[in-house]
C-alpha cells in the first residue's frame, strides 16, 4: 500500500507499506525512520480526523495511494535526516566484520536511495564486476532490489554484509 503524505508547506512524499492493516504508530515510525522526525512530534490526519496512534490507518478509510496530511511540531533541523552512511563489508574467512580478509567500503547515501542502484554502487567501490549478482544482509534480513534504503531501520555507521 502506497501513502502519500502532504507537509504543511505542501511538499509531498510516498511510503510504501506492506498491508492496509498497518498502524498508524507503524506509520509514524517508519516517518521518523526515513526523515528522523520524532513521532511524538508527528501528527497524521485523513479527511478531518486525527490518526490516533493506537488504531490501525483503514479504520479512517485510509486506502492504497491516500493523501494524508503530516503536521508536525518544529524540531531542530539537524535532527531531520534525509541520508546515513553505512559501512559495507565483503569477503573474508569468517563472515564477520573486520576479517583478515575483507574488502570494506563507507558509503553516504539517500535514505530514498534503491536497494537495486545502491548495489551498483558498492559493486564499483568493491572492486565487484557489474554483471555479479550481490545480495546485502542487514541484521539477518536479505535487502530486496525493488525497495529504498529507508524502508529499513538503518542509521549512521550501520553495518551491511556484502555476499554473492
Amino acid at each position: 500500500m502506497d501513502l502519500t503524505f502532504q507537509k504543511p508547506d505542501f511538499d509531498k512524499f510516498t511510503i510504501r507499506f506492506p498491508s492496509h492493516g498497518v498502524g498508524v504508530s507503524e506509520v509514524k515510525l517508519k516517518i521518523q525512520n526515513y526523515f528522523g522526525l520524532p513521532t511524538n512530534f508527528q501528527t497524521l490526519c485523513f479527511n478531518g480526523s486525527i490518526l490516533d496512534d493506537s488504531m490501525r490507518v483503514a479504520f479512517y478509510g485510509v486506502t492504497h495511494k491516500s493523501t494524508v496530511m503530516l503536521m508536525y511540531r518544529d524540531v531542530p533541523s539537524k535532527n531531520l535526516r534525509s541520508s546515513v552512511t553505512l559501512y559495507f563489508t565483503y569477503g573474508g574467512h569468517t563472515g564477520r566484520r573486520g576479517d583478515a580478509g575483507d574488502r570494506n567500503v563507507y558509503v553516504h547515501e539517500s535514505l530514498m536511495r534503491k536497494i537495486a542502484d545502491l548495489k551498483s554502487i558498492v559493486k564499483a567501490k568493491l572492486g565487484i564486476q557489474a554483471y555479479e549478482f550481490i545480495k546485502f544482509m542487514y541484521k539477518e534480513e536479505e535487502m530486496m532490489d525493488n525497495r529504498v534504503l529507508g524502508d529499513y531501520p538503518v542509521t549512521d555507521n550501520t553495518y551491511v554484509k556484502v555476499s554473492k
